[in-house]
């Protein structure tokens, strides 16, 4: 029998199970604890974060429940956020803080949070800020920006025990009872059950780690399920005995599984699909004692295969020996928190052994410290002493080890030991390296080198060891020698200079490996530049300013949003939460089968392989009998005989019982293509600059993009300075972290009802409609909430809400698609690349007279979105600057991937980003500080916006707060004075420079087409259900639409309930949630129903808010007239121009730079805010930090590639890095200008939008970084993303042949 305990629930399961099943798996599906999330099933995004307790360690340890193996957690404790406390009992305190501390938006990543907080709070470290935030470096959020979230969690480290107050004497519950004392007495306590009372229970973390039987089995386990079987032996000779019975080309072994389970994909040719474990036996080894042990005897370290990451660097760290401490500093960023809780060192050696390109980091710190391994062989020899370069690279030990037992390190003799180690990746934390590089050297007292080894990875195939360049080291005293560079830089040409990596170029990862080894004799010499990474302090820090009406509230109001607390407990439900639960007898899950090939005919789709592993139906081209097209021309499925246009574009849906099984039936299915003729099919286009050089146009009935003020023509000719070129940008993914998720069950007489994560209720229920040839009327959407969308789920998901009808359909059965991460990436396009052509003329004193632009935008393989996105960019181009003579117009162009779409403040983020490059060129051009650029052509109240194509004027600009936004920020930022302080920083250091920038912003905001409708509701007990058209995303719609109606009717938030958005009770007929607009407008419904609702209490009883009858008494009163105290407000705003209002927008961003790496941090950000008057100040600073880290990742850490077959190369969390929390600003200040509420005609409580203005304000963090590249001696052409590799090529432009 297999026992687990969940929660300090036992659970004894038949040992028949699938044992390649994920512990999520279980959690989700079997027990309903789906407040444990799927984010990525790659252990890289941290929802999934349990707490796990083994029969090997007492102490709890957060891991990532989507790679471990249910089968190897027999007799282990797994503790969920729901096992923390909930919202019908009592929440814990790390809950109620992400809660109400505004740490969650979206909130699908919140319960992750939750427990990597409890992780962190039982854990061994001492708990300081600067811990608590390295232990988070396995958690990602999409929304908040972190700064909530560290904030609220840094507040359990004070003690700050909202729930416990009182004295705890008499508690006889738990260990607190020792005198009169608070619940923080022993540091852990997280709730107090009698409400902080005397008497009540102060209950610690670690008493809901129920210790059952914790002993360890002592017999052999079995799992197995008729394909695959499981063994966990209790001991090594059985687990010898058990390898030596099977063919070994059937065993796989197990221990943590985060690599198996989370990147062998990406190097086994699979990805993004993961096909499960492909092992016909698995030998789980980690419960195997012989192998958990790192013993130290005679100045030798032996460490067992089956010691965790975490455990090694544990114990290196408490070595005073110089290379076991620079082990333990490389160890401990290898990935994540949860993955070196479970994986173990061993595993991460396996991968380098079976694949050369893989990056690991235990290889290269091994191979630096000359390590041997112990090695059983299939016949149960054991092989000791072989040198770990030697097991990885032999041909023979690759062949013949059938379970690594241990490696072995000497700490060699004498005092004079140094080690330094380097690591330079895509974002500050959980990121594989570019290029690594480990040192260890024996310095004399003489300061002469007598001993060295230097290992490398990322520049050449594999990572190598570098003897010639060691011996060049030696002898001589430990100064920079140009001759020991040369020989380094001779030796890796000779190794191979890699060619694999798509992501970064071979001249960045050999010259950013010479830049290390030089660092290494900076430190060597007490040298600047000789640190091993970019410092960073303690982030978290930082001011919220704003102001609030007292005349409003709850409006105004720092209010916490509604369901926070729900998302923080797990209690929150999410479409993926709804696919994971459906009732197994009568429903089915599905996967979508997508293309791999581009430009070739598919001639047939064969299921047959996928049966035996679980497939029972499918959908395809031949199910659609009412048509075939979702969004303009594109079709849901391709059909056999049809041309592929892109890598990624789905083909079927096949059906199957198991969530579990998605990937590995999917991959089952065989596509067969044949070549086409030249003369059919244009040749494939994977880039923007090859479809401007093929002309891949889109024809211009597709696209209105032009505006125009003035004769820019003319004006240019005249003008006595002028600038001409172009500048690129790239793309962007959505990553909401709720995955493109769909579920749709049948109902009566042809009914379908369909539960979708979407941002579009009423479109999605149209293309269904029109898919199954039925009535809008028999379709219904309901959408409660969504994990994220910022325009991804616009219409994007219509693919998944149309497969998963389609389905339903045919079988009858409830059908429910989950996106898998990788394959949501490669299949739905984002934010399209830009490449913006610009002629520009101005005069001595950098007044701009004239320019023109012209705008190549790349919309994929159709266009969707990408004419929205185009004519925003166009739209916006005059940025905040008033030219007279100005001409802006866009082409749409097609490309062979993906289709694109809109993505937060789609076509503006790069227009606006292009026109203020030319600021900084203007300047540098006419000798004037960019400042006094900025302002000499800023838009001011009064002027005129240029025309769009037919003549129409976008309107001259009223109520301009941009002066007061940029002189608020130039004085509460202290501008001039930091930019002194940068200044005399980049005099005094060399390796370090520093850049500051200020950036404005313009941003119009329309509420046009975007009509909504909310029904509200007031019961005879006098509470109130307000119900709302607009998609909840994590924006906080709901809240203040609460808020509005809270404030309107004169009642208590607390009486107010929220229903979800639902085509067949309060959706009918809306436009769809984006633009910034959707909160307002449907807050602005929500009024006009109120106010039909306030019209009837008065005229039944006498209700006027404030007034002498009381809320109660006027409804009873109307109810008892036999009066409806049911409205609906419908708001569908016009505008006599494009733009309603502006927001305004002033960002400064502080940088260092490491001139030798390309390394970046983030120093500091100031964001000043024309909110008008913000509808909730929690939300609203909530949104402009989230857009701005989102931005953050556009500019500095998201790169988005193609291979040259058209796959997407940066795909799943492994190549596609969004910001962590060790790369926001250190400290971050957002601030709402006060008594400036918009006076705009149609305006909102005197409010303004906040979703993706914000945004576009980051590009202040990629000026600054061209400052600092520009104060180091680098170009001015530094690419966008400015990634790792691209500033270090821009610091090193003129002194390299690019």
């Amino acid at each position: 029998m297999f026992t687990i305990f969940v929660n300090a629930t036992t659970h004894n399961l038949p040992p028949t199970f699938d044992p390649t099943r994920s512990l999520a798996s279980f959690l989700r599906s079997d027990l309903g604890l789906t407040g444990t999330k799927i984010g990525c099933h790659e252990g890289g995004c941290g929802a999934c974060t349990v707490l796990f307790t083994s029969p090997n360690d007492p102490k709890p340890v957060p891991i990532n429940s989507c790679l471990k193996l249910l089968s190897s957690c027999n007799n282990c404790h797994i503790l969920t956020t729901e096992g923390l406390g909930s919202t019908q009992t009592t929440l814990s305190d790390i809950q109620r803080a992400i809660a109400d501390g505004n740490g969650s938006q979206c909130g699908f990543c919140t319960p992750g949070w939750v427990m990597a907080c409890a992780g962190f709070l039982l854990s061994e470290l001492p708990k300081t800020p600067a811990n608590m935030e390295q232990f988070f470096d396995g958690n990602l959020c999409r929304c908040t920006g972190y700064r909530p979230i560290i904030q609220s969690f840094m507040k359990l480290l004070n003690g700050e025990k909202e729930n416990c107050t009182g004295s705890c004497d008499t508690c006889t519950a738990c260990d607190h009872n020792e005198g009169t004392h608070d619940c923080d007495a022993g540091g852990d306590a997280v709730f107090c059950q009698g409400g902080g009372e005397s008497g009540g229970c102060c209950q610690d973390l670690e008493d809901l780690i129920v210790k059952k039987d914790t002993t360890k089995p002592s017999s052999l386990l079995r799992i197995s399920d008729g394909l695959t079987e499981f063994f966990q032996p209790p001991d090594l000779t059985s687990a010898l005995t058990l390898i030596g019975k099977y063919d070994k080309s059937d065993i796989g072994i197990n221990a943590g599984h985060t690599g198996k389970g989370g990147v062998e994909k990406y190097y086994n040719e699979t990805a993004p699909y993961y096909r499960g474990v492909d092992a016909k036996v698995i030998v789980d080894v980690g419960n195997i004692t012989e192998l958990q042990a790192v013993t130290s005897s005679n100045g030798v370290v032996t460490a067992g295969s089956g010691v965790t990451l975490a455990k090694l660097v544990k114990f290196f760290s408490s070595s005073d020996y110089a290379p076991f401490q620079a082990a333990s500093r490389h160890l401990s960023v290898i990935a994540n928190s949860q993955v070196r809780s479970a994986g173990t060192w061993a595993g991460n050696l396996s991968m380098a052994q079976k694949y050369p390109h893989f990056p690991s980091d235990i290889f290269l710190t091994l191979s630096a410290l000359s390590a041997t391994l112990t090695f059983a062989t299939y016949d149960g020899q054991v092989v000791a002493n072989v040198p770990v370069q030697t097991f990885c690279k032999d041909a023979f030990f690759k062949e013949h080890c059938a379970l690594i037992l241990s490696f072995s390190v000497e700490q060699k003799p004498g005092d004079g030991w140094v080690a330094r180690r380097f690591k330079l990746t895509q974002r500050a934390r959980n990121a594989h390296a570019h290029v690594s590089l480990f040192v260890v050297a024996n310095v004399s007292s003489e300061g002469c080198i007598q001993d060295a080894t230097v290992a490398v990875g990322g520049v050449t195939s594999a990572i190598e060891v570098c003897p010639k360049t060691s011996r060049a080291m030696l002898g001589a005293v430990a100064t920079l020698d140009d001759n020991v560079i040369e020989t380094f830089t001779q030796e890796l040409e000779s190794l191979g200079l890699n060619q694999e990596d798509d992501l970064t170029r071979k001249d960045y990862r050999l010259l950013a490996a010479r830049n290390c080894l030089k660092k290494f004799y900076l430190y060597l010499n007490a040298k600047e530049g000789g640190d091993e990474s970019l410092s960073r302090d303690v982030g978290g820090k930082g001011v919220q300013e704003y102001s609030i009406s007292l005349d409003a509230l709850p409006v105004t109001a720092p209010v916490p949003k509604i369901g926070a607390r729900l998302q923080a407990s797990g209690e929150a439900k999410y479409c993926h939460d709804n696919a994971s639960t459906v009732d197994p007898r009568f429903s089915l899950h599905g996967a979508f089968v997508f293309s791999d090939e581009v430009g070739k005919r598919i001639e047939g789709i064969s299921y047959k392989s996928a049966y035996p592993l679980g497939l029972v139906d499918y959908v395809d081209a031949r199910d659609l009998k009412n048509g075939k097209r979702i969004v303009g021309d594109e079709v849901l499925f391709l059909s056999i005989g049809d041309i592929v246009p892109s890598v990624g574009y789905p083909v079927a849906l096949v059906l199957f019982k198991k969530e579990e099984d998605a990937n590995k039936v999917a991959a089952a299915v065989e596509i067969t293509y044949s070549d086409v003729a030249e003369t059919e099919v244009s040749h494939p286009v994977f880039s923007l600059a090859d479809a401007i050089k093929y002309r891949r146009i889109f024809t211009p009935k597709d696209v209105n993009a032009k505006i125009s003020k003035g004769d820019a023509d003319s004006a240019l000719a005249k003008a006595p300075m002028r600038l001409k070129g172009c500048t690129e940008t790239g793309g962007q993914k959505h990553f909401y972290f709720e995955t493109q998720s769909a579920v749709c069950k049948l109902g009566e007489g042809g009914e379908v009802e369909v539960r979708s994560s979407t941002q579009n209720v009423s479109g999605t229920q149209e293309i269904i409609g029109k898919l199954l040839g039925i009535g809008s009327s028999k379709v219904v959407v309901k959408q409660l909430r969504a994990g994220g969308g910022y325009g991804g789920k616009l219409t994007r998901s219509f693919q998944c809400s149309g497969a998963a009808a389609l389905a339903a359909a045919k079988t009858g059965r409830t059908c429910a698609v989950v996106q898998d991460r990788g394959i949501d990436l490669q299949m739905i396009g984002g934010r399209e690349p830009m490449i913006i052509e610009y002629d520009i003329g101005f005069d001595a004193d950098g007044k701009i007279l004239a320019v023109k632009f012209l705008i190549h935008a790349e919309s994929g393989v159709t266009i969707d979105g990408s004419a929205g996105s185009l004519g925003m960019a166009t739209l916006w181009m005059d940025h905040v600057y008033n030219v007279d003579n100005f001409s802006c117009e866009g082409i749409l162009y097609k490309t062979n991937v993906s289709t694109n779409t809109s993505c937060r403040s789609p076509g503006n983020m790069q227009s606006n980003f292009v026109y203020e490059d030319l600021i900084y060129r203007i300047a540098n051009r006419v000798g004037k500080r960019v400042k006094d650029v900025q302002e000499l052509n800023f838009y001011r109240t009064g002027d005129v916006l240029p025309c769009e194509r037919d003549g129409t004027s976008l309107g001259d600009l009223k109520q301009v707060n941009l002066q007061r936004c940029w002189r608020e920020l130039h004085e509460k930022a202290k501008i001039e004075e930091k930019q002194k302080d940068i200044e005399a920083f980049n005099r005094t250091h060399d390796t370090k420079k520093r850049g500051l920038s200020c950036a404005p912003v313009k941003y119009g905001i329309s509420g046009a087409g975007y009509k909504q409708q909310v029904r509200v509701c007031i019961y005879a007990d006098s509470t109130v259900r307000v119900g709302t058209s607009g998609a909840e995303i994590g924006q906080g719609l709901a809240t203040k639409v609460v808020q509005c109606v809270a404030l309107r009717l004169g009642v208590d938030m607390e009486k107010i309930d929220v229903h979800e958005s639902d085509t067949s009770n309060n959706t009918v007929n809306n436009g769809a949630t984006g633009g910034s607009a959707t909160s307002e407008v449907c807050c602005q419904a929500a009024l006009n129903a109120c106010d039909t609702l306030l019209a009837r209490l008065k005229e039944h009883g006498d209700y006027e808010v404030g007034g002498d009858v009381s809320f109660a008494d006027a409804v009873a009163a109307t109810d008892g007239a036999g009066v409806s105290l049911s409205a609906d407000g419908w708001n569908n705003p016009t505008s006599s121009s494009e733009f309603q209002y502006f927001v305004w927008v002033a960002t400064a961003a502080v940088v260092e730079l490491d001139v030798l790496t390309g390394e970046a941090s983030v120093i500091s950000a100031d964001i000043q805010y024309d909110c008008g008057e913000q509808l909730n100040a929690y939300i609203d600073v909530g949104q402009i930090e989230g857009g701005f880290i989102m931005g953050l990742g556009y500019f500095l850490t998201e790169k988005v590639v193609f291979d040259h077959t058209g796959a997407l190369k940066s795909v799943g969390t492994w190549e596609y890095k969004p910001p962590g929390m060790l790369d926001i600003p250190r400290e971050f200040n957002v601030r709402l200008l006060s008594n400036v509420g918009n006076n705009a005609e149609g305006n909102v409580l005197r409010s303004k939008a906040v979703g993706e203005p914000p945004m576009v304000s980051s590009m202040s963090v990629w000026f600054a970084v061209r400052e600092a590249v520009l104060a180091a001696g680098g170009s001015m052409d530094l690419m966008c993303p400015a990634t790792i590799d691209e500033r270090l090529l821009a610091i090193n432009k003129a002194n390299m042949n690019l």
